[in-house]
This record gives structure tokens, sequence and C-alpha cells, in this order.
């Protein structure tokens, strides 16, 4: 079976670009390369597609949208971790763009999807006796 143009882009994305192109270190090309394959393997279970007959052309937002709703809904992941999956997927649409221009207006539709926003770690004060313990150090400075 002949490669499709998907999987010749995709492959040309993760083996050359990311590492001689865009320098990105081996944790990250795993990371873009994972999100890829939970990607793919959502397109197969969840829509019936066979991986290998995947064009560029259902590399849609609405997808993209479906699959990160996934991640949240059904795989319990949280909002850092989805929105870690929609950065790399917004990486390789603005490859695929420059790649394969007829696809530039849904690639600017899938950069377009924003990531959600999540609450800042709450900081954490000392309380009244921790900070009179502190306080109540001896100076080592004046001992010498």
């Amino acid at each position: 079976m002949k490669p499709t143009a998907f999987a010749l882009v995709l492959q040309r994305y993760l083996t050359q670009y990311l590492s001689m192109q865009r320098n990105l270190s081996a944790n990250t090309i795993k990371a873009y390369r994972d999100t890829m394959t939970l990607f793919l393997r959502f397109c197969r279970d969840h829509k019936g597609w066979a991986i290998e007959r995947f064009e560029t052309d259902r590399f849609t937002p609405a997808l993209i949208e479906s699959f990160i709703n996934h991640l949240e809904r059904d795989r319990g992941c949280g909002i850092r971790t989805r929105n870690q999956r929609l950065a790399a997927l917004h990486a390789f649409a603005r490859y695929l763009q420059s790649e394969q221009p007829e696809c530039v207006a849904a690639c600017q539709q899938i950069l377009a999807l924003p990531l959600k926003r999540c609450a800042a770690p709450e900081m954490q004060y000392l309380t009244s006796d921790q900070m009179a313990c502190l306080l109540a150090q001896p100076n080592l400075r004046a001992c010498l």
C-alpha cells in the first residue's frame, strides 16, 4: 500500500524537521510523537478510520476539538496535559500549512483553538508561629 500524503508529512515532521531544523530535544520530540500517536489512535478507535488511510483533509478543527475533549473527559487528563497536547498539534499544523498550502485555511482554524486557562498554584505563606521561630534564630554574623 502506498503511504498517504499525511503519513509522509508526519514522518518528515517527526524525523527531520523537529530534530534538524528546530533542534528540539529528544524528550520534546517524543512528547510530540506521543501526541500524534494518541491522536491517530483516537481517530481509529472513536472515528473508525484506518490509520493507514488517514488523509490530510481529515485533519480539521472539529476533529482536533473532539480529540482534546476526549483527553479531558474520557482519559481524565488535566488542563495542563490537554494544553500540552494541543500545543503539539498547533506545532504540527504550522508545519503542515507550509508543506501543503491547500491546508492553510484548516490549519489556521486549528491554530485559533485556544489553550484552556488553568488556576495558578496558590501561594503558601508562613504562619505566625513559623515566622516567630524564624525571627528567633540567633544572628550568626554578630558572633564573628
